[in-house]
């Protein structure tokens, strides 16, 4: 099992919010390292545990794609919930929200008449 370490005990040093600066006077490994509730410069907060730890975070992605095999001269709708299409200076851009990926013009025909029976639908 591994040990629990204090949040605020980095390299040594105490890096608690009561502190003015990060100091080594106040560690103690057996504390810092095991039991580090019973410090008086432990300030309980909401500590997230594991993948708590890491939110999603909203990223804008650039769309990649290949121009001869993605690019559509014309704006090709489907009724799937996850097909999106954007529009460009030089035309659309098809892509699937579930593959997570830009269709091909071949893939944006066949999303629009056979969406239905997409094995990538939920």
């Amino acid at each position: 099992m591994q040990k629990r370490k204090c949040p605020f005990f980095s390299s040594g040093f105490c890096n608690s919010p009561m502190l003015e600066n990060p100091t080594d006077s106040v560690t103690n490994s057996i504390r810092c390292l095991g039991k580090y509730e019973s410090c008086r410069y432990y300030v309980k907060s909401e500590e997230k545990k594991g993948l708590e730890e890491y939110e999603m975070e909203e990223i804008a992605q650039e769309v990649t794609f290949y121009k001869e095999a993605n690019l559509l001269s014309e704006a090709i709708d489907s009724a799937c919930e996850n097909y999106v299409l954007n529009k460009l200076e030089d035309g659309f851009i098809a892509s699937c929200k579930n593959m997570g990926r830009t269709l091909t013009r071949s893939q944006a025909f066949l999303c629009r008449s056979y969406w239905e029976r997409c094995p990538f639908r939920k």
